[in-house]
């Protein structure tokens, strides 16, 4: 189990960086807030709640652009309550662009995945609606932002739901 956590860390934080040997297609500077992110690769970890049953939420979190708007990525949660319970679920999002607004990349996703605890039990999660803004600190490197997300958690034979709230994510793109 430690071997597993410890990989798919490791994928999440190390690979994005060696895998994205290709440059960003623009130049950084403030004027380029908001531009292209088709082919790029971004890292991040945040920190939040969930409040079903009221718990610390650690996230690390990879994501691929496949297009402009379009991203496809994996988040590893680890809810620290009672119990330890690791999340990874496949994320998809849709991210918003307003021209007078550079800095600021609201974003809407949905996400696939599955959930174990220590206590030996898991299930399937399903993300519906995931809802968060970045902000771009750096030009496009670094974005800090929240995300709320509804959890549909089942077991098949038992179905609950969550809440969660990223309340800081920091983002940094390669």
């Amino acid at each position: 189990m430690k071997k597993t956590l410890f990989l798919v860390l490791v994928s999440l934080l190390v690979v994005p960086s060696l895998a994205s040997a290709k440059k960003l297609p623009y130049k950084h500077s403030v004027e380029n807030f908001g531009a292209d992110r088709t082919g790029t690769i971004q890292s991040g970890l945040g920190v939040g709640l969930v409040f079903h049953d009221p718990a610390f939420d650690f996230r690390l979190e990879g994501e691929y652009f496949v297009t402009h708007n379009i991203s496809a990525g994996l988040n590893l949660d680890i809810i620290t309550h009672d119990s330890t319970t690791f999340g990874f679920d496949f994320v998809g999002r849709y991210h918003l662009d307003f021209d007078n607004l550079p800095r600021l990349v609201p974003y809407v996703g949905a996400g696939l995945g599955a959930v174990i605890n220590t206590v030996g039990s898991g299930g399937m999660d399903i993300l519906i609606p995931a809802i968060g803004a970045k902000y771009e600190v750096i030009a496009g490197r670094l974005f800090l932002g929240p995300e709320l997300g509804v959890h549909i958690v089942t077991d098949f034979s038992d179905t609950t739901w969550d809440v969660s709230l990223m309340i800081v994510q920091a983002i940094y793109r390669f």
